[in-house]
């Protein structure tokens, strides 16, 4: 049986001497070998930490240097666009990726006084966002999330939860405008995405913030909803609609990418690349998606022609997910999730073999199925 303490165990091997790291794959392998021949170039300038990347030495600034800033010499400014898809952005404005997409890039809307004011407003109903919704949907990483930096589709899906939570009407109005604008233009462009092949999908970036932001739209449109029935199991009927389209793609996609089996989580990050304290926090935010995901799944029945479970076999009718899907163990303690200082040096005291140890196979939700959703049972308990 296979444990997360040697999931990086793998037939590529580091011919470094000196050097133990193997890899399930070639390009992570390649990835890694590159740490080898770069020498570091990213020095933080308020501690002796040196990273290959400016964009480490960023998130290293952000997590724990709250109350400085890096000079705009030292590092480059990633757009929404790159940001979202995680890849590299050259900082001009607009960047080389959105120009040669034909896309309007988000830095050359960076310098509007208008666009200043209205993040102070943002700003407002994030804090409302994070005081009201997210102790119960507690998903997103306060301590990483800047506003001025945020992918817009995300940042805008913070702010419409934060005017809903107000409480006030007019407020309330604001956010369902918001909500019918967001979360067509999201299924407009599931091209972008959405998964469509299984075999070719499992490789491709995982665009996080793109995901929660649609969670966001999923979980507004369910509080909004005063009309939906309850059926007999108390579970709300959603009749067919841009919110569960928005639903079944989502999950679908989450399922084809693998997202929800915890080798593939760690796979996307490297302890060569980046410092311990940013994998917890990746993994983190893949795993509380995930049971945010399967919390709205389990509350609501779908209506429509063809069941929205048929895109996984016969057996799974019950259920966009089940238990037997989540193949990764319960997130950290919401202590750790929610710190706002010295997280790097409060799981340093752990280590990264204690976190290890508590991901391992034997630890994963899904191990609860054969205790409560046996074959003979065709009542879900859970």
């Amino acid at each position: 049986m296979k444990t997360a303490a040697s999931v990086n165990e793998g037939p590529f091997r580091c011919p470094q001497r000196e050097c133990s790291r193997s890899y399930r794959r070639k390009e992570h392998l390649t990835r890694h070998s590159a740490s080898h021949s770069q020498a570091p170039a990213c020095e933080c300038p308020f501690c002796d930490k040196v990273f290959s990347r400016t964009d480490t030495l960023r998130q290293h600034v952000r997590a724990l240097h709250k109350d400085k800033e890096l000079e705009s010499s030292r590092t480059v400014i990633a757009c929404s666009y790159c940001r979202s898809r995680k890849t590299r952005c050259d900082g001009t404005a607009p960047c080389e990726s959105c120009s040669g997409r034909g896309l309007q890039c988000s830095l050359s809307r960076q310098g509007n006084p208008q666009n200043a004011g209205t993040m102070r407003v943002d700003c407002i109903y994030v804090e409302i966002y994070f005081k009201e919704f997210h102790p119960v949907w507690p998903f997103l990483h306060r301590a990483t999330f800047e506003p001025s930096q945020e992918p817009p589709i995300l940042l805008q899906s913070v702010v419409m939860m934060g005017l809903w939570t107000t409480g006030n009407v007019e407020m309330q109005c604001h956010a369902v405008k918001l909500h019918d604008k967001l979360s067509s233009l999201v299924y407009e462009q599931r091209d972008n995405w959405a998964a469509t092949n299984s075999e070719s999908e499992v490789q491709s970036p995982w665009p996080m913030a793109t995901y929660q932001a649609i969670l966001l739209q999923i979980i507004f449109a369910f509080l909004k909803d005063t009309h939906s029935q309850v059926d007999i199991r108390l579970a709300r009927t959603i009749p067919t609609s841009c919110c569960s389209r928005l639903l079944t793609t989502l999950t679908d996609t989450c399922v084809r990418k693998n997202m929800f089996f915890y080798p593939e989580i760690l796979a996307r990050f490297s302890r060569d690349s980046v410092p311990d304290v940013f994998i917890w926090v990746g993994i983190e935010e893949v795993k509380r998606f995930a049971l945010a995901l399967y919390k709205v799944c389990r509350s609501c029945h779908i209506q429509c022609k063809n069941g929205p479970r048929n895109l996984h076999g016969n057996q799974r009718g019950r259920s966009l997910l089940t238990l037997a899907d989540l193949r990764f163990s319960l997130p950290d303690s919401d202590e750790l999730w929610n710190a706002t200082s010295d997280l790097a040096a409060r799981l340093a005291e752990d280590g990264p073999l204690y976190y290890d140890n508590i991901n391992a196979e034997t630890n994963w939700i899904s191990q609860s199925v054969r205790l409560l959703q046996r074959p003979d049972m065709t009542f879900d308990w859970l």
